[in-house]
């Protein structure tokens, strides 16, 4: 019976991940062959092309929100992303006033 219950479960799980549209959209990022100094600093002869993304907003406020861009790149033992991200809505939460 459980094998059943896990079976049922599993086969409406893929029925609806078949069916919801997908949200996000695919990017391609060029990610050339080379080991970065890890120190904070962008090196453009190191990291691939930037991908700059758009500023990730929310219905009330569109187009206000974060942003930025990131470059990629990799060696044998691993894949490096170099992040850069702009923000025109800061976190004003922990006001202390």
């Amino acid at each position: 019976m459980k094998k059943f219950v896990a079976f049922a479960v599993c086969m409406v799980l893929i029925a609806t991940l078949a069916v919801m549209p997908v949200a996000a959209h695919r990017i391609t990022v060029t990610a050339p062959l080379g080991t970065p100094t890890i120190n904070g600093t962008f090196e453009p002869d190191v990291y691939g092309d930037f991908y700059d993304f758009n500023h990730i907003s929310n219905d009330d406020n569109p187009g206000v929100g974060a942003g930025g861009r990131i470059a990629l790149a990799w060696d044998n033992d691993y894949i490096y992303a170099f992040v850069e991200v702009t923000d025109t809505t800061p976190n004003h939460d922990l006001d202390t006033n």
